[in-house]
């Protein structure tokens, strides 16, 4: 070590980098003469300072200053003809970055238009995207606030807010800890912002598919008793689907369950215009049963004449569903007519309804699987006994109470009531 000689050489050659700079700013032109001097003398600062015992703050700071004087011309002395050679020549060490310079990269036209392009693509993107969440979040919400779509709202949101640019500064921080070349991190968003509004478009093509899987999921639920999650998955059908006529039937039964009837026939009359044939038979059955349940006669005859017409038997085929649809639009159109004092036309019609269930439905009846078990038949004698009552038939009257009482299903709310007068007639 040289001690204090090397400083006085070193503050000397720091004056001479000094002069030098300015020299070169006050220049129009670069010689190589004039750089390549000025980078040896680099050279003989960095080897005085390795060889110089103690270094002064205040020279520390004189050379960090001037290097960055140095670095504004990176440019212009990288790309003299002669700046590659005199690297080969010099061989420098590896701490010497002023030698350690690469040729600027030159933005061509290409490129310009490239970035363009991109910058447009994701802005394109987000804005899209950002449409699609707006139209999805109240359909996804129209089923309550749970786990399932707090995640379904928020991830797709978090997406758009970082190919937007609209993090937090803390988010942006952490963005740009990731990618610390920005063109990087622009390919990176460009193709999140595509992935995104793909994803989107997938899922908004696909509504209908969406609509009959939370409508199954409804049905599941509500076959277990979870009413309130039936509710919520019937919503989501509905919403993800206006035109679902299925599940507007379904949300009817669980309407008319909480007896919330004005709702259920809401959604009845909707399933009636709305369902495939099945769906339409059962709504507007259902609608006018509720109708007749509240001894509105005028109005259950409406819906009812309106099922009872669209059993076309080229349409309704043997399907058990089906069968058990007929079956029910006859007895409840016979009940109207009972009410309305049409007593021969409800009598063919009941007529109709056991030919229907002895043909269709005892099979069901008469199954060990019990689930299978329809149990309606009861409400065709119950009815048939009020009938002929109202004929004064008291002979038949009397035989089809008895059927009443032996078929009549307690469960249902108006063969419950016929099956105990039925008793106080056989008594």
């Amino acid at each position: 070590m040289l001690g204090q000689p090397s400083s006085a050489k070193l503050r000397r050659l720091i004056e001479q980098y000094e002069n030098k700079l300015q020299a070169l700013e006050d220049r129009t032109s670069f010689s190589s003469d004039t750089v390549l001097s000025l980078l040896l003398l680099r050279d003989e600062i960095q080897k005085t300072v390795h060889n110089t015992e103690a270094i002064s703050p205040l020279i520390v700071q004189k050379i960090s200053y001037f290097d960055q004087q140095l670095q504004q011309y990176q440019d212009e002395i990288v790309t003299l003809n002669d700046y590659d050679q005199w690297v080969r020549s010099i061989q420098p060490q590896d701490d010497a970055w002023w030698w350690q310079w690469q040729l600027p990269h030159k933005t061509t036209k290409w490129k310009t238009f490239l970035d363009w392009l991109i910058n447009i693509l994701i802005l394109i993107f987000s804005g899209f995207s950002i449409s699609l969440i707006i139209d999805s979040v109240p359909r996804i919400l129209s089923g309550g606030l749970d786990q399932f779509s707090v995640l379904t709202i928020l991830i797709p949101s978090f997406v758009a807010l970082v190919t937007t640019g609209k993090l937090t500064p803390i988010g942006e921080e952490f963005l740009n800890s990731l990618f610390a070349n920005s063109q990087r991190k622009k390919i990176f968003i460009f193709v999140l912002s595509l992935l995104l509004v793909i994803s989107l478009i997938i899922i908004h093509k696909n509504y209908n598919q969406l609509s009959n899987y939370f409508n199954e999921q409804g049905k599941n639920y509500y076959e277990n008793n979870k009413l309130d999650k039936a509710l919520s998955n019937y919503n989501r059908a509905i919403a993800f689907n206006p035109d679902n006529g299925e599940a507007h039937y379904n949300l009817g039964i669980l309407y008319e369950d909480l007896q919330e009837l004005d709702q259920a026939k809401t959604e009845y009359k909707i399933a009636g215009k709305q369902g495939n044939l099945l769906v339409r038979l059962q709504a507007y059955n259902n609608l006018g049963r509720i109708y007749l349940i509240n001894n509105k006669y005028q109005d259950a005859i409406f819906p009812l004449l309106e099922a009872y017409n669209e059993l076309d038997e080229n349409k309704v085929n043997s399907d058990v569903d089906f069968q058990k649809a007929k079956y029910m639009i006859y007895t409840n159109l016979a009940w109207t007519n009972l009410g309305l004092k049409n007593y021969k036309q409800a009598k063919s019609l009941l007529l109709g309804a056991i030919n229907i269930y002895e043909e269709y439905l005892d099979k069901l009846d008469q199954s060990k699987d019990q689930e299978k078990h329809y149990k309606r038949k009861g409400k065709a004698y119950c009815l048939f006994a009020q009938v002929a009552e109202a004929q004064n038939n008291k002979t038949e009257a009397l035989k089809y109470w008895s059927d009443c009482i032996d078929y009549g299903n307690n469960r249902y709310p108006e063969e419950y009531i016929w099956v105990n007068v039925a008793k106080e007639k056989t008594q």
